[in-house]
């Protein structure tokens, strides 16, 4: 009888063999087919790519076995910590504090309707932000707030109402000789969710006016500038 060899068996040259567990001592034997050959080249490469380049030499199957658990673990650990960080993100940005509604106050000081040269901004004008249901009408919420000395108000509103009506309204005027609206200028609206394509929280609404009892002197030759400009058009 031969010998038994205590050598520790080696991959043939010739093409890869598969190991076979019969006792303390690792045997090889050949693929029987072309099947077993792919299954067994697929195995020793994906062993292979675990191991540490010092021990690719000598095949080592419980240490790349514990070394394939550790990496498809550490993938595993990763992905959760992806998916995590994903939906906090997407919380956060479904969850804003506050919105602002941000607009100008003017006083039409030529009665033309719109906004020309003359036209000045008001300081201290009042404004409120009010949002009504869209199926019944009634209103919902409405904040308060005053123009500062630009004509500019910038008015904190809490929440999202994205299936509601939401406008700038103006209440008063501190000028009582620029105090009555002007007509389809009295109130703007503004849309409050964050599904409309706004990044900012901050929300701008059209300026919002009020007219003089009585048009300037200078307004005459104004309105005649743009009654030319009309006709050329």
């Amino acid at each position: 009888k031969e010998k038994q060899s205590n050598e520790t068996p080696r991959f043939s040259r010739a093409f890869p063999h598969r190991a076979v567990r019969g006792s303390p001592t690792l045997t090889l034997t050949a693929p029987r087919d072309h099947y077993s050959l792919h299954s067994t080249l697929s195995a020793i490469s994906i062993l292979h790519s675990t191991l540490p380049l010092h021990s690719r030499s000598l095949p080592n199957p419980p240490a790349a076995m514990a070394s394939l658990r550790a990496s498809l673990l550490l993938a595993a650990v990763l992905c959760a910590l992806a998916a995590s960080s994903a939906s906090a993100s997407r919380d956060l940005r479904s969850r804003p504090t506050q919105f602002v509604v941000r607009g100008r106050v003017w006083c039409d000081t030529c009665r033309a309707g719109f906004e020309t040269p003359a036209s000045t901004f008001i300081a201290g004008a009042k404004v409120r932000v009010e949002c009504k249901s869209r199926s019944t009408g009634a209103q919902t919420c409405s904040f308060e707030g005053h123009t500062d000395h630009t004509g500019t108000y910038n008015i904190p509103v809490a929440d999202e109402h994205e299936h509601e009506l939401c406008e700038s309204v103006l209440v008063s005027s501190p000028d009582t000789a620029c105090a009555k609206t002007v007509a389809g200028r009295e109130r703007a609206p503004v849309f409050l969710n964050n599904n409309n394509g706004v990044a900012s929280n901050v929300h701008l609404a059209n300026a919002l006016g009020f007219e003089k009892d009585t048009p300037l002197a200078a307004c005459a030759q104004i309105l005649k500038m743009y009654e030319e400009v009309n006709d050329r058009v």
